[in-house]
């Protein structure tokens, strides 16, 4: 089976748990799946062979507990040190994904905001374009971007098997929504003008953000 199917499985057969062992399996499968370094399929295979070997416990009356031991977090880490690596062309689609469709929402979000301003009369049809402040918030704007990511990862992989409270959680989920604004909008505002000069037509950034959205997409199928 291949991984769709395998996570179809998953998604089916896990309804059968009782709501205490469906919690500790959830937050085995979130673990390995944060992994994201590791190989989908094997981990995938995996989890369904947990998933399998679980179920048949329940039913002779025993618990998660029981099954993955009172350190489940423990078990997980020792699966995933086991699991091989991710293959390396596949890690690089994965980040030409990521980037692809990271650029697409930037171009389409700016070429929506110009044509919205230019409707209303307050915007240019003719957008003048520093190549040089493109390149230096792009770059910067990326590294930013895939930090947040990978920081959110980790925090999700943290919170597995924990009981995080609630006001927490909100604390958190702020922070993670309100820093990577900020940093976003200091790059917009604090990298001055720089490098040589295009005349461009208002609707290229939604061309550019279309046709990035469209290659971002097709890496994704390829996967």
């Amino acid at each position: 089976m291949n991984e769709r199917a395998l996570r179809e499985e998953i998604n089916e057969k896990r309804k059968e748990l009782t709501e205490e062992n469906r919690k500790v399996y959830e937050d085995m499968l979130a673990y390995l799946r944060l992994s994201y370094n590791k190989s989908e399929r094997e981990t995938e295979e995996i989890l369904l062979e947990l998933l399998n070997h679980l179920l048949e416990a329940q039913k002779a009356g025993k618990s998660a507990e029981e099954i993955f031991g009172p350190d489940p977090k423990r078990l997980a880490k020792q699966i995933v040190g086991e699991l091989p690596a991710l293959i390396p062309s596949k890690w690089l689609r994965m980040i030409a994904m990521g980037a692809a469709y990271f650029f697409a929402v930037g171009a389409l979000l700016s070429g929506g905001f110009d044509l919205v301003m230019y409707l209303l009369g307050k915007g240019s049809w003719i957008q003048e374009v520093h190549v040089g402040s493109v390149v230096a918030k792009s770059v910067v704007s990326l590294m930013i971007g895939f930090g947040f990511a990978l920081l959110t990862l980790h925090y999700m992989r943290w919170s597995c098997f924990r009981d995080v409270r609630k006001a927490e959680e909100m604390l958190i989920t702020g922070l993670f929504a309100i820093v990577p604004t900020g940093a976003f909008m200091a790059v917009i505002y604090l990298i001055p003008p720089i490098g040589p000069v295009l005349t461009v037509p208002l609707y290229v950034s939604l061309i550019i953000g279309a046709g990035l959205f469209m290659l971002g997409y097709k890496l994704q199928k390829a996967l």
